[in-house]
């Protein structure tokens, strides 16, 4: 019922043999095999030398290959021209073709012009079916309107076209995106009034919307649900679940459901295992984080950059600089790269130990050596010497930080305002304030009690 229709003479339709129809269809699967790859210039080259090039009469499966390719390489305004081609061409409007014309709006993240085109098939006589109120939810999940996507699904159920799990799933990723919990929740309790059946993808959306502090037990009691209806949980509905006993401050239930997958032949891999590895940083456990690192060995896949970053943020929280200082260096020897995030946590466990030597070789080596240095570990650096007095080395990065392209922070002034204290540098104090002023900085009252007792103390 939604095929384009072309206006056809009897003429025409005898002069199109079945040779060149067989043509045609063979160039339509030319033009959506080029669309898989993402080539829609070739894919349109396509349609304009091989086939009206050649005189062959395009029909809606021709231009809706089209204008899918150009979906697939996120060229809307090109999907769009080649729509206004086919209307010119004498094809009439229908659904499917407009719908792979909106998804494509979608896909280049041009949401309102995707809801555009199901406003128009309204306009043009056409009713929208489950699956081009599908695409236009999806647009609106790309744009993160999530409260147009809960309008959409609405609406839906107005004109009595039933959304399927697809669409409602498609809602409930648009809320979570957005970390609208009363909104997910809303569509949820939809779903389960409709008597619709939950998927893997419904649930693994239900708990990362729950990955917080507040609703971790929530999350749980979404995995527990889902393995009570048969469904097998996949690795991002554990990973999903370990984030959020991560959030809750749980790392005993993390590893559980580590545990949990090994029990169910489902193999952690490397984004569950960094995953539980992270939520044992709150407590500062880097030795069982490190294991869980290791493990990844028996299962063929290497540690990445993310994962010893999990277990340096440990060793920080625990005071372990000796620990953090290893890793970093087996990094090295294993050829990961660390990166500013990694510095930074080696060298707020330094500052931990009192070891402001090592602080400072850290930020030495990280300039020279390519990971670089945020301000964060600039702040890092300078709290660990000012808490031993050396005041000379705090302003000498200080220094450093002021002449980088990073952008500075209040608080890497109130560290500098410390050290002119320390120095009795009253003129220093002022000249840094003088420089907060120009960078447009609002230094706060507690910073500018230390820029008073800088001042006062010399």
């Amino acid at each position: 019922p939604h095929q384009l229709q072309r206006s056809t003479t009897p003429s025409d339709s005898e002069s199109g043999g079945g040779g060149e129809r067989q043509r045609l269809r063979h160039l339509d699967g030319t033009i959506g095999a080029l669309g898989r790859r993402s080539r829609w210039q070739q894919a349109l080259g396509v349609l304009q030398m091989e086939v009206l090039g050649q005189g062959l009469q395009p029909d809606a499966g021709t231009y809706s290959a089209a204008v899918s390719a150009c979906g697939a390489g996120r060229a809307w305004r090109a999907a769009r021209a080649a729509l206004a081609d086919a209307t010119l061409a004498g094809l009439q409007r229908n659904v499917v073709v407009l719908s792979a014309e909106m998804a494509a709006c979608g896909k280049g993240g041009a949401w309102e012009a995707a809801l555009d085109g199901l406003g128009n098939m309204r306009c043009w006589g056409l009713e929208p079916d489950v699956f081009a109120c599908g695409v236009a939810v999806s647009a609106c999940e790309q744009g993160r309107r999530w409260a147009t996507a809960a309008a959409l699904l609405g609406g839906m159920q107005h004109e009595k076209v039933e959304p399927n799990v697809i669409v409602r799933n498609a809602v409930l990723s648009t809320c979570a995106s957005a970390k609208k919990w009363s909104g997910a929740m809303t569509v949820l309790g939809g779903m389960r009034a409709a008597l619709c059946e939950l998927s893997i993808m419904t649930c693994s959306t239900v708990i990362r919307l729950q990955a917080t502090e507040e609703h971790w037990r929530s999350a749980l009691a979404a995995l527990r649900a889902l393995r009570a209806g048969s469904l097998e949980p996949a690795h991002a509905t554990f990973t999903a679940a370990i984030a959020a006993c991560d959030a809750g401050r749980r790392w005993a239930s993390a590893l559980g459901l580590l545990q949990l997958m090994s029990d169910m032949a489902t193999l952690p891999n490397l984004i569950t295992c960094t995953a539980a590895a992270t939520a044992c940083r709150a407590d500062g456990l880097w030795l069982i984080a490190l294991q869980l690192v290791a493990s990844l060995a028996h299962s063929r896949t290497a540690p990445d950059v993310t994962s010893f970053n999990a277990v340096v943020a440990a060793c920080q929280t625990g005071g372990q600089w000796r620990e953090a200082m290893a890793i970093m260096e087996g990094m090295a020897k294993a050829s990961i790269q660390p990166n500013s995030a990694t510095c930074g946590a080696v060298v707020s466990a330094a500052e931990k130990g009192g070891q402001w030597q090592w602080a400072l070789q850290v930020v030495s080596a990280a300039q020279g050596q390519g990971p670089g240095v945020d301000t964060i570990t600039y702040n890092a650096a300078m709290s660990a010497c000012l808490r031993v007095g050396k005041w000379g080395e705090a302003l000498g990065l200080m220094e450093n930080l002021v002449s980088s392209s990073l952008r500075l922070s209040v608080f890497s002034y109130g560290l500098a305002f410390q050290a002119c204290q320390q120095g009795l540098l009253w003129q220093r104090a002022l000249g840094l304030y003088a420089e907060a002023q120009r960078a447009g900085l609002k230094i706060g009252a507690a910073n500018f009690g230390l820029l008073a007792r800088a001042c006062t103390d010399a």
